[in-house]
């Protein structure tokens, strides 16, 4: 069974592209900034231009 995608819309503080990106390909240690009881914090990279962003997201998106 292929795992559900849960795609959130991103958009870069520096050069103010907007993308999607898959919280099933997120969960990983080393993008987790934070993680709460209600909410956690992860890291993405632009694709543009490699500057990183912090998103925050209902916590259950990552289990």
């Amino acid at each position: 069974m292929k795992p559900e995608q849960r795609l959130v819309d991103v958009q870069c503080s520096e050069c103010g592209r907007v993308w999607q990106v898959d919280l099933a390909q997120v969960g990983r240690d080393a993008q987790l900034i934070y993680r709460g009881e209600e909410s956690a914090k992860v890291r993405v990279e632009c694709p543009v231009c490699h500057k990183y962003r912090i998103v925050e997201v209902p916590q259950r998106w990552l289990s």
